[in-house]
């Protein structure tokens, strides 16, 4: 998820609001605790998967070092943690969706593409621990090809996803089937973003310099920034195009008051 590049202490996440995170996600012995550690080789956090009370690296692929929820719980709030997080397997068909670097973790603002997926796909939505992302849980089955492209993210086996329980207001408070939307979601963007990446790669070379906005689809080095950001423009102008058309009001801007809810 939406983890800040630091040098030096851990960043303070979100504290976890358990009561607002669904019943579904909190029935399945499924769930492992994490804390921020920084990568020297990359100097980025990670947050790795560790095994709820004895605090030892954790497996997204193995279920004997998965626990309870309220097992997670109590480790999260006696030990020094950062987090829980809920192991997805295609068991469950339990999807997650990460929008990265899509909300300003001060005001509260969200990025309009951001919200159009929210919208299509209406589900239980939450803010990530960091603040400045949104995860998506829903029903559905995820294709086999292509999982994570820019700031966004999909996935539903073989990972776990932390939950904050930070519940974006406006969204439903339940995990909704939502197959038709996740096929339509894969074949606009996914499809798109790749045409746009081989094509843009093909007549530069090599990917570098966009702004973030348009690196969702492509990087491209100064060579022939014209072109890659034509293309990067055209892909981007026929994504947002559709999306806007499937939902309504998806350009409406959202003010940070009241965008969450905690527990109480």
């Amino acid at each position: 998820m939406s983890d800040p590049i630091i040098t030096h202490s851990r960043p303070s996440a979100l504290p976890v609001q358990p009561d607002n995170i669904p019943d579904e996600l909190k029935a399945l012995p499924q769930w492992v605790t994490f804390r921020y550690v920084l990568r020297e080789d990359r100097q980025k956090l990670d947050k790795p998967p560790l095994i709820a009370g004895t605090g030892k690296p954790a497996s997204s692929t193995d279920p004997k070092t998965w626990a309870t929820c309220a097992e997670a719980l109590q480790a999260y709030e006696r030990q020094d943690l950062d987090g829980i997080g809920f192991v997805v397997t295609e068991a469950n068909e339990i999807v997650g969706i990460d929008l990265d670097h899509c909300r300003d973790p001060k005001t509260g603002t969200i990025e309009p593409w951001a919200w159009a997926i929210v919208r299509r796909m209406d589900t239980y939505t939450e803010v990530s621990p960091s603040g400045t992302g949104l995860r998506l849980w829903l029903k559905g089955k995820r294709p086999k090809k292509g999982r994570r492209k820019g700031a966004i993210e999909v996935y539903s086996w073989g990972r776990y996803l932390t939950l904050t329980g930070w519940h974006l207001d406006g969204t439903p408070r339940t995990i909704e089937p939502r197959q038709a939307e996740l096929d339509a979601f894969f074949a606009v963007f996914f499809m798109i973003a790749t045409l746009a990446s081989i094509i843009t790669t093909f007549f530069v070379g090599n990917e570098s310099q966009l702004p973030l906005f348009l690196r969702q689809w492509t990087l491209v080095s100064g060579r022939s920034q014209m072109i890659a950001y034509g293309i990067a423009a055209v892909a981007a102008y026929l994504l947002f195009f559709t999306i806007y058309r499937l939902v309504p009001n998806a350009m409406e801007p959202r003010a940070a008051i009241g965008e969450f809810d905690r527990a109480t």
